[in-house]
């Protein structure tokens, strides 16, 4: 411990640790690159009265202007290793610190189906169990075997299983029933061997065609039809490549290195059947027939046993949000669901707390609908979240 001791950092900012690039400092800060390590740093938290707060790679986090009161680990534990291995699939163990597009070029190199159509995903592996990390048609409950963790309140490691992580839209118990609860140190996946692409989402169906047609001739909807017909002809590693430029055309977020942000911000909602025509209504007779209009359609297309999944950039734009801003963040041009913080302008966590009271309470007002955020808020006090999210 007292090498550990001589690594704990005080009063840094965190910032430079956020994809967003804002907040302030830690009270303490210190990296975990061993299990041993987060055991030991908890310990020596307890025995300061120091709450404790993880960071993988800062992209789904909104730190306060105050900082964080408390000890902050960056989670670095790395390595991907193969722990069982049939014909049909595989087992691999990664490291909670282990970039997560790392470990999905890993998978596709080796011909590993489950994870490409989630290429790109920013962030460290553990996080995506703590969101259940979805795109374009796959999710990590899918392919997560069990995740190992620190148990704060028992002070151990402890082994959860899929359905003990409760793998649900955007959440898990990570971030639902025990928040702060479970340091996870590693996950185990499972990924298929004899996979087939997934291509469902029409978005990512006509990147592929488009990719291919570009690198071999011919034309992009002959070869789109020919997909549909026939999924399997498509590589692996065409949609990975198909996913990658989604993801830096510049549409769905900014081009990397351009301005601060932490992917989708304001997250879909799942609307109860029973409730939708209530919101169908309140919407007509405050945000109009067009923005009614595109909530029907929802139904139409994106119904489940759950519900209606509502894309809130439909709803932001439908109620007047998509130019919403304060100081140096706004709301992203061509996708109003994320939020872009800019250096330039002297961005802060103020600001963006004005934009999320903003979005949430206008659309409250015009739909009766509460639009989720997905990052999560840290170093804010009880009073300040309670003013963030009533609406």
């Amino acid at each position: 411990m007292k090498v550990l001791s001589s690594q704990i950092q005080y009063g840094v900012p965190l910032a430079r640790y956020t994809s967003l690039g804002v907040g302030g400092p830690a009270s303490a800060l210190a990296r975990a690159a061993h299990e041993s390590h987060v055991e030991e740093l908890v310990a020596w938290a307890k025995g300061r009265s120091l709450p404790v707060v993880v960071l993988g790679g800062g992209s789904n986090a909104v730190v306060s202007d105050a900082g964080i009161h408390g000890l902050v680990i960056l989670m670095e534990i790395q390595g991907i290793s193969v722990l069982r291995e049939t014909d049909d699939y595989v087992e691999v163990a990664v490291g909670a610190g282990e970039s997560w597009d790392r470990f999905v070029e890993h998978a596709v190199t080796r011909g590993w189906w489950g994870v490409e159509n989630m290429s790109l995903v920013p962030g460290t592996v553990g996080a995506v169990a703590v969101q259940n990390v979805s795109a374009y048609g796959q999710s990590c409950s899918s392919v997560i075997v069990s995740v190992r963790a620190y148990d704060v309140a028992q002070d151990k490691f402890v082994e959860l299983s899929n359905n003990e992580c409760r793998l649900g839209f955007r959440s898990s118990v990570f971030n639902t029933d025990s928040p702060g609860r479970y340091i996870i140190v590693r996950i185990v996946f499972r990924l298929h061997k004899n996979g087939k692409p997934q291509l469902n989402r029409k978005p990512l169906a006509r990147a592929v065609a488009e990719l291919r047609a570009r690198e071999q001739g011919g034309s992009a909807k002959a070869i789109l039809d020919t997909i549909r017909r026939d999924p399997g002809v498509v590589r692996q590693a065409e949609v990975r490549a198909a996913v990658i430029r989604l993801r830096t055309s510049g549409r769905l977020l900014p081009l990397p290195g351009t301005v601060g942000n932490a992917g989708t911000f304001f997250r879909a909602s799942i609307i109860p059947h029973e409730r939708f025509p209530q919101v169908l209504r309140t919407t007509l007779l405050r945000a109009g027939l067009r923005t009614a209009g595109a909530l029907a359609a929802c139904r139409m297309k994106l119904s489940s046993p759950l519900g209606v999944k509502v894309p809130s950039n439909r709803l932001i734009v439908g109620c007047g949000l998509a130019g919403a801003s304060s100081g140096g963040v706004s709301l992203y041009p061509p996708n109003c669901a994320v939020l872009i913080a800019d250096p330039d302008r002297g961005a802060t966590a103020a600001d963006v707390v004005n934009v999320i009271r903003l979005v949430r309470t206008e659309v409250f007002r015009r739909t009766g609908m509460v639009v989720p955020i997905e990052p999560t808020l840290l170093g804010f006090s009880s009073d300040e979240l309670k003013t963030i999210f009533e609406v």
